[in-house]
């Protein structure tokens, strides 16, 4: 997504806002004004058909949700052995304080404490990570 924004030198939230414009004129063509062309393997295609909806798992969407997986992931490989445990039984194994500290011979509340702390290194970390792209 960097490379297409640097490409067309605009900024994140501006080209946003051109793939909602382009989603919305979707909706104003009629199904007679449809553009048909041939594609790379001389197919007839439908221009409409073509945009995607803004809902719709795109390309786009698709790499940011990587990015964001693999920061995610990235994040919780390096916690410490125990809280990275702690996140993994508490968010993988459903698993609830109360278990998850007596599985670890600590009290319910420092699992909570601990949970809390993460979390919110986290959501700065992510915050830290989203406005550097």
């Amino acid at each position: 997504m960097s490379e297409i924004i640097d490409k067309l030198q605009v900024t994140p939230d501006k080209f946003q806002k051109y793939l909602a414009a382009v989603s919305s004129a979707k909706s104003l063509i009629s199904v007679n004004d449809s553009i048909l062309y041939l594609n790379d393997e001389d197919e007839i295609v439908n221009l409409v058909e073509e945009i995607p909806e803004p809902d719709e798992d795109n390309f786009l969407n698709v790499a940011i949700e990587n990015e964001q997986t693999e920061f995610l992931i990235s994040y919780l490989e390096n916690l410490e052995e125990k809280n990275r445990l702690i996140m993994i039984l508490y968010y993988y194994e459903d698993r609830t304080f109360k278990e998850i500290g007596a599985d670890l011979g600590i009290s319910e509340s420092r699992v909570c404490q601990i949970h809390t702390k993460i979390i919110k290194e986290l959501r700065e970390k992510f915050k830290g990570f989203l406005n550097a792209k």
